[in-house]
């Protein structure tokens, strides 16, 4: 996903409250940086307070313990739905569409085919089915999303997708495990909904519902963000999020609260969110370069370093700093099928190695830090525990509906209401994936 104003919905600069993941994004872009240029300590919107579900350990030294830890299940792998393709009205699997890097192609090839087996339908169009929509609300909203870009700029970028529905999706909603068939509206016609179908719904729901989030940091809309003489990047949202922010927020959320939760990987204009799934990292004396498992000999005082090129930037406080060296690890997304059963074995694992100086006060308490490196984790964001997409015709749907028979007449009336937002109705994703885990 690399368009944030496009739905945009809520300003807030500070991300300090939770927001909605596109109105955080939103604000970021239009507003500006809340700390002064030259200082690297965390800015008021760059607090890792303000995204882990409790901040119980501060002091470096009480880390030791979590030096590595991992999900006991990685967040699910999916596509990213590319708007090019058509979102998840992507056939992603039928052999009669030759898709091209062309949006209105695309669009084109659906409307005008029916694929040989019904098996090979979009997620949008099986939905669409499922709920008896005619006039296909839920397909049209995402082959329709590229449109606006494509008469202005002629084409339509690969990169924008919803990467944000998927990567939040990933491990908010349960993993739909096998494939599963419902009955169409009509009572007769059978729906094959494989794990991919029920992802690519789910990552909708959370693309185009505003469940609450909470965000930290700056978006970065630098293209070559520009550098000072020591080679360190002078746009604030472009650091940002502060090396402190980022190890307090990993080692809090994933280390100690065992929950995942959403980075973006890129540090300059464009956007990429990755669920986090795993760290692990050692630290090095930044005077000597030498590794170390063992803190104090990685602690340099601040007297003992004259020659540290950021010390004019090190945060007001410090009496010493160390370095560290992470490993982290997120689900990627990939290709959709029709593979089932769905497991972490399937996932696409990756994730980079990022170098960085972190400084402690006399307490041992991480006030600040600086990157080694230009290319670094930009801003986090997470839904807080038992946050649930939802639109707002969920209560429309009345009574209950166990997936043997056709849809009760109100769900299939708030589902086409939904459609039209690009929401599937998450009563009916949340029962598809009730019944892909049974």
């Amino acid at each position: 996903m690399d368009r944030v104003d496009e739905t945009g919905r809520r300003m807030n600069g500070r991300g300090a409250r939770a927001v909605g993941v596109w109105g955080a994004l939103f604000a970021v872009v239009v507003g500006s940086s809340p700390r002064a240029a030259s200082a690297d300590a965390p800015g008021t919107n760059d607090r890792a307070i303000n995204l882990v579900d409790s901040l119980v350990l501060t002091k470096l030294a009480d880390m030791d313990g979590l030096r590595s830890a991992s999900l006991a299940e990685s967040p699910w792998s999916s596509d990213v739905w590319p708007h090019y393709k058509g979102g998840i009205a992507y056939r992603y699997s039928d052999p009669g569409i030759q898709y091209t890097q062309d949006w209105h192609d695309n669009v084109d090839a659906v409307w005008s085919t029916t694929p040989a087996n019904p098996d090979d339908l979009s997620p949008a169009e099986k939905y669409d089915l499922l709920v008896g929509d005619v006039d296909q609300r839920l397909t049209a909203f995402h082959l329709d999303l590229g449109q606006p870009y494509y008469q202005h700029y002629g084409v339509v970028e690969p990169r924008m997708d919803i990467d944000h529905g998927w990567a939040s999706a990933s491990y908010m909603t349960p993993r739909p495990l096998k494939a599963i068939v419902v009955p169409a509206a009509d009572g007769v016609t059978q729906i094959k909904f494989y794990p991919e179908d029920i992802k690519a719904l789910a990552s909708a729901l959370w693309a185009y519902t505003n469940p609450v989030t909470k965000f930290i940091g700056g978006r970065c809309n630098a293209v070559n963000p520009a550098i000072d003489s020591i080679g360190r990047i002078k746009e604030t949202a472009c650091r940002d999020a502060n090396p402190a922010s980022w190890h307090l927020a990993v080692v809090n959320q994933l280390g100690k609260a065992k929950r995942s939760f959403v980075v973006d990987t890129t540090y300059d204009y464009e956007v990429t969110n990755k669920p986090v799934h795993a760290y692990s990292y050692e630290y090095f004396n930044p005077k000597t370069k030498q590794t170390t498992k063992i803190l104090s000999y990685a602690k340099v005082a601040v007297g003992d370093f004259p020659e540290d090129k950021f010390k004019s930037t090190r945060a007001a406080g410090t009496t010493h700093i160390v370095g560290v060296t992470m490993d982290v690890k997120w689900t990627d997304s990939k290709a959709p099928s029709h593979y089932a059963p769905d497991s972490p074995s399937r996932d696409a694992i990756t994730g980079a190695r990022w170098m960085y100086t972190l400084e402690l006060d006399a307490s041992g308490t991480i006030i600040g830090g600086e990157w080694l490196q230009n290319a670094h984790p930009d801003f986090q964001w997470t839904p807080p525990p038992g946050t649930k997409a939802a639109t707002a015709y969920e209560g429309q749907a009345s009574g209950s509906w166990s997936g043997m028979s056709a849809l009760p007449a109100s769900w299939r009336t708030a589902a086409v209401s939904s459609s039209a937002t690009g929401a599937p109705l998450a009563k009916i994703v949340d029962k598809l994936v009730e019944l892909a885990r049974k």
